[in-house]
């Protein structure tokens, strides 16, 4: 719109040069004269307002201007911001794994499995809870219905035991754990709203969680 104005602008104003031109030069009688002048005052009232469209047009485009570059260093802004935020989450889940792997009976286990005794399970419950921020508050938050050896299973996959490890905690064996994993993705699927993407494992929702 602002070319478009700009563009019959221009044009007004070579008409009223070509106007003036022939009044200068006599070329027109005194009738016609009359009729080019009354076309010039035209074209200078139309000009007027074409200067102002383009003024107000000129204005919002600076203004707007104005508002994406503060779009775009807010953007930037942010956009560090989730750097920092995604490196200092990386570290966090570091230094929470570190904890973990130095843990004396996650060491034992990492080494030979073997089944848990009830204190044990709760030493390792209250381990993913504070090293992984009410990690099994939060799952009980989500799904109230997860029974104990679910809890369990999502405890295990957190500290990122194998199937084959699983099984030996657990005392049974290998297909029991895929079976266990199957049931309990189901459950947290209908317990989630939206469920679970069919794409997403259960081993890697446990560990973004």
């Amino acid at each position: 719109q602002l070319h478009e104005y700009e563009t019959r602008l221009m044009q007004n104003n070579r008409y009223m040069e070509e106007l003036q031109e022939q009044i200068a030069g006599q070329e027109v009688n005194s009738e016609d004269i009359e009729s080019y002048r009354e076309q010039i005052d035209s074209l200078q009232s139309e000009n007027g307002r074409l200067s102002e469209n383009i003024n107000t047009l000129q204005n919002h485009i600076a203004e707007y201007t104005s508002k994406l570059d503060k779009v775009r260093r807010d953007t930037e802004k942010f956009r560090s911001i989730s750097e920092e935020n995604l490196n200092l989450k990386q570290r966090e889940r570091m230094l929470a794994d570190y904890v973990v792997d130095n843990d004396s009976l996650v060491k034992e286990l990492r080494e030979k499995c073997r089944v848990l005794d009830d204190m044990e399970w709760g030493t390792l419950e209250q381990m993913c809870e504070s090293t992984y921020g009410n990690f099994v508050s939060r799952l009980q938050v989500i799904c109230p219905t997860l029974t104990k050896q679910e809890l369990h299973l999502c405890i295990l996959i957190k500290l990122r035991f194998s199937n084959a490890q699983m099984s030996e905690i657990f005392g049974v064996s290998v297909s029991s754990v895929s079976q266990k994993k199957f049931r309990l993705k189901k459950h947290l699927s209908d317990s989630l709203e939206g469920g679970l993407p069919e794409e997403m494992t259960l081993d890697r929702w446990v560990a973004e969680f």
